[in-house]
């Protein structure tokens, strides 16, 4: 399964081999017997972050979407959470918050990684309802003031609102 991931040719990389429909089948399985499987979430998450970026972001044109990076920051400042759950919960959010501006590039990602053919908003709805079907706790307790996220520097395209609204919508209500 790993040979479909990692491609040691100099030839150009070819999506097919190392992210397909099988692959995400067999990952998804496997964490959904096996939440704690590190090398199907391994998997899953390589898949999708070449199949976006070709070689883990060489080459990719859009600043934004390192922006994450930034913003995965604010939940562990804000909550106390750890590194893995705030970049997985926050990624849903950012993907939709990022649709606004990428909206083709979103709604290509989505489709392509995940098979989602609705709208950005619903996509981002089923990969909230896919990692929590993985046993990821998706949401956080608290109440959050706009201060507190102002409080934090975050070099994102994003702007206060959109950042707070984002932060904000992981909250359990």
């Amino acid at each position: 399964m790993h040979s479909r991931i990692f491609q040691t040719s100099t030839e150009p990389i070819d999506k097919e081999n190392y992210l397909n429909e099988d692959t995400l089948q067999q990952g998804d399985v496997t964490l959904r017997t096996n939440p704690n499987d590190l090398d199907a979430r391994g998997i899953i998450m390589m898949g999708a972050s070449l199949s976006t970026s070709s070689r883990l972001g060489i080459g990719k044109e859009e600043a934004c979407a390192y922006d994450i990076y930034e913003l995965e920051f604010l939940p562990e400042k804000l909550f106390g959470s750890s590194y893995r759950r705030s970049l997985t919960s926050i990624f849903p959010r950012f993907l939709e918050a990022m649709g606004k501006r990428h909206e083709e590039d979103v709604r290509k990602y989505y489709l392509d990684v995940f098979g989602f053919d609705s709208s950005i908003e619903e996509s981002s709805r089923k990969l909230v309802a896919l990692f929590s079907d993985f046993g990821v706790d998706m949401y956080y307790d608290g109440i959050i003031s706009r201060e507190q996220v102002g409080s934090i520097p975050c070099d994102t395209e994003l702007d206060e609102n959109e950042i707070f609204e984002m932060i904000n919508g992981l909250i359990r209500k």
